[in-house]
């Protein structure tokens, strides 16, 4: 059986990003500027999608699993994307580019690739605007 995806804390963290409301304030604390509405509800679904295709991953069989698994990666990487970059709109497109592979594996070992550091940024203006909010500045 597939180990719980969604029930530790890093979807603790990500479900927050479900929310249109916190998203425009976290994208205005990250941005200084204001994040229209429609982006806001854009970033919230992919978050809330994301969500949603990693709970059906841990049900479903071998055979679809790996499929789900890629559309709740997806939907996490363009709903990071447009929240961490403020102006670009990554492509429509139906699948992953591969571009300079072998670059990255010379760089790295395998054992220093950290997977989640989205994950950690993400928090990180979670965090900070947070403290903010609550005073600290």
């Amino acid at each position: 059986m597939l180990m719980s995806i969604t029930g530790n804390r890093v979807w603790e963290k990500l479900s927050l990003y479900e929310s249109a409301e916190l998203v425009k304030s976290l994208h205005k604390c990250k941005h200084g500027k204001d994040v229209s509405d429609s982006r806001a509800k854009e970033i919230a679904s992919l978050f809330a999608q994301a969500h949603e295709y990693f709970r059906s991953a841990e049900e479903a069989g071998q055979l679809v699993r790996p499929l789900i698994l890629y559309y709740g990666a997806m939907a996490l990487a363009r709903g990071s994307v447009l929240f961490l970059d403020k102006g670009s709109t990554p492509a429509g497109t139906h699948g992953l580019k591969e571009e300079q592979w072998q670059d990255l594996n010379a760089q790295r070992t395998a054992s220093s690739i950290r997977t989640g550091s989205s994950v950690t940024g993400l928090n990180f203006y979670a965090s900070q605007c947070s403290s903010r909010s609550a005073g600290g500045k």
